[in-house]
Order: structure tokens, then C-alpha cells, then sequence
């Protein structure tokens, strides 16, 4: 039984960043839901098809597309034998109470649950400052003031 970890947060919050510090400690693998969106789309799945259309549709990818493709990573035998942290799963109730019905299905635990909170202004600079690598196939997250691209 692998354990899974959930880091909560705002956006800019720091879960991201947290996560890979976490992550190089414990050994478990960062799972991201963005990642997760943008290898299906690119390993040209079933799944990844369906995001694909939504978002060239300008529409959002729906809790059901989001929480099979977690319940697919988290079935995978890396995650069975390393446990992970989930970064950007969930998000909303609707959303953790699938992934209590995932856990149960993959033999995975819940072991801890992190809530991030920081201060509006400090997420705001965090934000307007972030810059995205637009190579889809890189997606590195830079930042104009602490981290230049």
C-alpha cells in the first residue's frame, strides 16, 4: 500500500515548488494534474484526445476526465512502490471525495494532507511574475524575479 500525499494551496503558494523538496527527501514521485493533462494530450490517448478538443474548445476539463487520469498515475507500479504527492488534485469537494473512492481501487492510502496559505499581495507578485516555457513539450516554470528563465 502506497501512501499519497495532497499539497493544498492558492496558486503561487508554493506547492509546487514545496512538492520537489518533498519529493527529493522522501522519495515519493510529484505528480502534477497539469502534467498529467499535458502527457495524455501528447501521448495522443483516449483521454488525451477528449482534453484536447475541450480545451481547443476554449472549455474546461471536467472533474470525471481529471480523476481518471489520476486514478490511471496512481495505478502505475512507480507509484505502487514509491507512494506521491499530488499537486493540483483535488481542488474542489466534488473532487477529493473521488479521490477517496480512487484510493481504495489503486491500494493506495492517504497519509497526509498539507494546506499552504500565504498572504494575497505575496501570491499576487508570485503570479504576475511566473513565465510558462510555451515549448509544450517543456513547460518549465520560470520566475522574472527569482528564477529567470
Amino acid at each position: 500500500m502506497a501512501d499519497i500525499y495532497v499539497f493544498l494551496g492558492p496558486p503561487g503558494a508554493g506547492k509546487g515548488t514545496l512538492g520537489d523538496f518533498f519529493c527529493a527527501e522522501t522519495g515519493a514521485i510529484h505528480v502534477s494534474t497539469g502534467q498529467l493533462l499535458r502527457d495524455e494530450m501528447s501521448q495522443q490517448s483516449e483521454l488525451g484526445m477528449q482534453v484536447k478538443d475541450l480545451i481547443a474548445k476554449g472549455g474546461l476539463v471536467s472533474d470525471d476526465i481529471v480523476a481518471a487520469m489520476v486514478a490511471k498515475r496512481l495505478a502505475q507500479p512507480d507509484i505502487q512502490a514509491k507512494g506521491c504527492l499530488l499537486d493540483g488534485f483535488p481542488r474542489t469537494t466534488p473532487q477529493a471525495d473521488m479521490l477517496a473512492g480512487i484510493l481504495p481501487k489503486t491500494g493506495n492510502r492517504l497519509a497526509a494532507v498539507l494546506l499552504i496559505e500565504a498572504d494575497r499581495d505575496m501570491l499576487i507578485g508570485r503570479l504576475t511574475s511566473r513565465r510558462v516555457c510555451p515549448n509544450h513539450a517543456c513547460g518549465a516554470i520560470f520566475n522574472v524575479k527569482t528564477q529567470r528563465p
